[in-house]
């Protein structure tokens, strides 16, 4: 009993009560989310290989990568998702400050219709964000 640590407990408290609420809104959550708000939902996302998971967007910061497979249709939803962003969030999107980059098998029609969509730059695909240099 001397090794008895009670502050050891906190944690093990808030995962039995997340896992209570998390149980009790499980039956909820369809009834208050539809399947329409969930537009991340029909982005394809990108995989760093064959057995691995895929991902459309990643976070640091104050900035945000959106990732997809370059097509028309993916460019109209990440339109959807930034005007969703500026009405819940308030803040705008600068089009100036943002930028899109393709893959270089890309054509060359294809990335003119996918900025024209986003009403943004291509940058270089070598280009550094965040000094960071690209493999």
């Amino acid at each position: 009993m001397t090794n008895f640590r009670p502050i050891s407990l906190c944690n093990t408290v808030a995962k039995v009560i997340a896992k209570c609420l998390a149980t009790r809104l499980k039956n909820v959550f369809p009834t208050i989310i539809s399947i329409s708000n969930c537009i991340l939902g029909e982005l394809q996302g990108i995989s760093l290989g064959a057995n691995t998971p895929t991902f459309s967007h990643l976070v640091f910061a104050d900035d945000t990568l959106l990732l997809g497979r370059a097509s028309v249709t993916e460019a109209a939803i990440f339109m959807s998702i930034l005007k969703q962003y500026e009405q819940w969030s308030g803040q705008l999107i600068n089009p100036q400050k943002s930028a899109v980059q393709f893959s270089p098998n890309v054509s060359r029609e294809l990335r003119a219709a996918i900025t024209d969509i986003l009403g943004m730059p291509e940058v270089a695909t070598r280009e550094k964000y965040l000094d960071y240099q690209p493999l």
